[in-house]
């Protein structure tokens, strides 16, 4: 289930990963974290 929920967020966030605006997206079985910076917010 951990691999289908990344291969559906990375598609749908392609255009903000080819931007760089989204450094990675990966997983960890034990802990869920979602984070989410504007990128103007990126270098305050």
């Amino acid at each position: 289930m951990t691999q289908a929920m990344l291969a559906v967020l990375e598609k749908s966030l392609a255009q903000e990963i080819e931007q760089r605006n989204i450094d990675r997206i990966w997983a960890s079985e034990e802990v869920v974290i979602v984070t989410a910076v504007c990128p103007q917010m990126r270098y305050c």
